[in-house]
């Protein structure tokens, strides 16, 4: 009876630990996660000091899936690789393009999403030499 006690003493102090290990994906932005899947193309570029947006006919296309990866022709030589999207503000998607035994990472910031349009940044805005802050960045389309 002696053994036993001190063996489920530590098969409790075990599943006790792993109840509270720490959640990597906490900081997951969810519900934007599932609106960006799917199927999009770059077709306009804006800037708040421009009246209206500029279209781009020959934009990339990029494709989010559910399993977290993504297919793409934005960066020559990368046809896509992993993605995640947090909360963190200025640069809330992390796209890490993969090719052979290459990766390349880079981040992005989503203004905003709709049914048909991701309104998206390269990161955090740069401040003017005036302190203001100039907002551009690209509109992408849903793919039908």
């Amino acid at each position: 009876m002696r053994k036993i006690i001190p063996a489920a003493g530590l098969i409790l102090i075990a599943l006790l630990f792993n109840g509270c290990s720490v959640d990597e994906d906490n900081n997951e932005d969810l519900a934007t996660f599932a609106q960006i899947q799917g199927k999009w193309k770059l077709t306009e570029y804006y800037s708040d000091d421009q009246p209206v947006n500029t279209p781009i006919p020959d934009g990339y296309e990029i494709e989010f899936n559910e399993d977290k990866t993504f297919t793409s022709n934005e960066i020559d030589g990368y046809s896509g690789g992993n993605y995640r999207v947090t909360k963190e503000p200025g640069k809330n998607i992390q796209l890490t393009y993969r090719k052979q035994w290459d990766s390349q990472t880079a981040y992005k910031y989503i203004d905003a999403v709709d049914a048909d349009h991701i309104y998206l940044q390269e990161s955090t805005s740069e401040p003017t030499h005036d302190g203001g802050v100039n907002l551009s960045g690209y509109v992408l389309t849903r793919v039908p």
